[in-house]
């Protein structure tokens, strides 16, 4: 079946987060332990996390065999939980020391490569950074919850970073936050609208942050079906949600056709199952008369008109460094449908014209050293060869229309090439630009 091919950019994956992770600083956790920091390193596409307090201890968790665990950042706009899922962890016999490791990370089930715990040690390393590298003075709580809250660490950080990097050493003892509702322990508390299997509220719908999902739940991700040609950044915002992870972890690219499936079925679709295609349009599980999984990297602005798109939302807000363009962002590491290879550090796209080089500009302005004093409008520097004195002639020229190259490469003036044959009486100095495009071979 044929379907209209659109390009989107390849995206990497960030995980969602795990049915008994810790959503809030404000959450209570069964062992609350305030510890020191050896060291927070935050920059882009990484984050190190060090704690030596030899306080630490692990007593009464079981990461393997019981509950899902989690470590949430908060910067003071709002909590940002990364799951760690029993699934991949390890122990030694004694059980004395836990291990954490997904060797795909920022894909898979989570952007954190490697953890360990054990008496006196907690280290965590992951590749992506849970929200913009802090610019100026900060403080970063961090909640690491092990086995579902059965013993949670809390460190706090405070320092100054420059927007690329924020490195935070010996760091004094966090405080938990205590009291309030438990997230997590089946029973609705304080301000919850359900807790797990205390779900009065919402009936088989209570997400892991103990709110009520208002689509379908499936997987742990809440699901809405797109409007035809509708993107998943406007599905979830039609919502007042953002795009989850899930859309591609789950179901779409970085899932399975199965799970496709279930979310389809879900949500009320019963087309007929057409499997895995490779259209390239980034779209995932998907719906155009028939239930088709697209295996081009999955992508939340994907889409193609008159295809439904099964979207993953959740409250999470925009986080930046994960590859996933969320909430005001313009774009997000190799999200960049916006500005192809053009996204900064702050998930902003780079911008020709304001004197600095960047992204896949050659130059901007006097920030030619590339090309000194011959930078374009368009921040690209002159194709080598082109005659000197019409170099920003043949620049345009090239960029342009690439059948121009030939022109402007050869050793006489792309306007004089222009002064024989039809175009002649049309060649005049101020339209010599639109002569050579229609003469030049």
């Amino acid at each position: 079946m044929e379907r209209p091919r659109e390009r989107s950019v390849v995206m990497t994956v960030v995980a969602a987060a795990a049915s008994m992770a810790v959503f809030g600083l404000g959450t209570a956790c069964a062992t609350d332990q305030g510890i020191t920091g050896k060291k927070l390193l935050m920059k882009t596409g990484k984050v190190v996390l060090l704690s030596k307090d030899p306080s630490i201890s692990i007593a009464g968790s079981d990461p393997v065999g019981g509950s899902d665990s989690s470590v949430t950042f908060n910067d003071g706009s709002g909590p940002v939980p990364w799951s760690l899922p029993k699934t991949s962890w390890g122990k030694n016999g004694a059980g004395t020391l836990f291990k954490y490791k997904n060797a795909a990370a920022p894909s898979g089930p989570s952007s954190v490569k490697i953890a360990k715990l054990s008496s006196g040690l907690l280290k965590m390393v992951a590749k992506g950074v849970p929200f913009s590298v802090p610019n100026g003075a900060a403080t970063v709580n961090i909640v690491f919850s092990l086995d579902g809250g059965t013993n949670a660490y809390c460190m706090t950080f405070s320092g100054t970073g420059d927007g690329n990097k924020f490195l935070v050493k010996d760091a004094t003892a966090g405080t938990c936050p205590g009291g309030g509702a438990v997230c997590g322990n089946n029973i609705r508390e304080g301000s919850e609208v359900c807790d797990g299997s205390d779900d009065t509220a919402c009936p088989g719908l209570c997400q892991a942050d103990c709110t009520c999902c208002t689509g379908q739940l499936v997987g742990g991700f809440c699901w809405f079906l797109g409007d035809p040609g509708a993107t998943c950044h406007a599905t979830c915002t039609d919502n007042g949600l953002a795009c989850s992870v899930g859309t591609i972890t789950y179901a779409g690219s970085g899932g399975t056709y199965e799970q496709c499936v279930s979310v389809m079925t879900a949500l009320g679709v019963s087309d007929t199952q057409e499997g895995d295609e490779d259209n390239g349009n980034a779209i995932g599980c998907s719906d155009y008369f028939g239930i088709f999984r697209d295996t081009f990297p999955t992508t939340c602005s994907g889409a193609t008109p008159a295809v439904r798109r099964a979207c993953a939302c959740d409250l999470a807000g925009a986080v930046c460094g994960n590859n996933v363009r969320q909430g005001t962002e313009a774009c997000d590491g190799t999200d960049t449908t916006l500005c192809p290879g053009g996204c900064r550090a702050d998930c902003t796209c780079a911008v020709c014209g304001n004197n600095v080089q960047e992204g896949p500009e050659a130059c901007d302005g006097s920030d030619d050293t590339a090309c000194p004093g011959m930078c374009t409008p368009t921040c690209t520097c002159p194709m080598a060869g082109c005659p000197a004195d019409d170099a920003m002639l043949c620049s345009l020229l090239s960029a342009a229309s690439t059948s121009c190259v030939n022109c402007c490469l050869s050793d006489i003036d792309c306007t004089l090439q222009c002064m024989g044959g039809d175009c002649a009486s049309t060649c005049l100095d101020d339209v010599r630009t639109l002569c050579a495009l229609e003469c030049c071979p």
